[in-house]
């Protein structure tokens, strides 16, 4: 199977057709992707939120407004807004700690962030299969949206946005292509 036409769609320009609404069976589809990638089940260092509700999606507009108001327009266009979370888990003897080891780092950041990017690559590229448009967010003030969604009470930390859309009629599919650096500049072949 190529998945390489997918691809070619420019998945993360981020306009959307503001008209059109993911279906919540392909939302559900979207969300259960990152759960088969990963083989600890049971201690998934992540947590997904979709922000369903008119008031979580402007709570979630608020806390990037102060950091990144270009990216506004651009959530406020989106058919569904997720948040990425990591997740503090528990040791063996149930006390609050980092459950999974993380290479040349103790904190449980480490772990959970990589964890976050992981489950993102699946939800992209599942945006992709499903010829949705994406954006991401990294720069917002983690600690206001946290509040906002209660996730601290939950043991949990915001990392990434991701909002997610049809691209309007017409769309050019690839409309960043002159933008983008050639392959040779960002990949080795050894």
């Amino acid at each position: 199977m190529k998945h390489h036409h997918h691809l070619q769609g420019g998945s993360e320009d981020p306009l959307f057709d503001p008209r059109r609404r993911i279906p919540e069976s392909v939302i559900e589809d979207l969300c259960a992707l990152p759960c088969r990638c990963l083989r600890a089940q049971r201690q998934l260092p992540w947590h997904l939120v979709v922000a369903a509700s008119r008031q979580t999606r402007a709570g979630i507009r608020q806390a990037i407004a102060s950091h990144l108001p270009a990216s506004l327009p651009i959530l406020h266009q989106a058919s569904h807004l997720m948040v990425l979370c990591t997740r503090e888990l528990a040791d063996e003897t149930g006390s609050p700690g980092l459950a999974m080891p993380c290479r040349g780092a103790a904190s449980h950041a480490c772990a959970g962030s990589h964890h976050v990017y992981i489950a993102l690559g699946s939800l992209l590229l599942g945006a992709a299969v499903f010829e949705l448009k994406t954006h991401t967010v990294e720069t917002f003030d983690g600690g206001l949206l946290d509040d906002w969604l209660g996730l601290g009470e939950q043991g949990l930390t915001s990392r990434v946005v991701l909002a997610l859309g049809y691209p309007p009629a017409g769309d050019d599919p690839d409309p960043l292509a002159h933008a983008r650096l050639p392959q040779h500049l960002v990949m080795s072949r050894r």
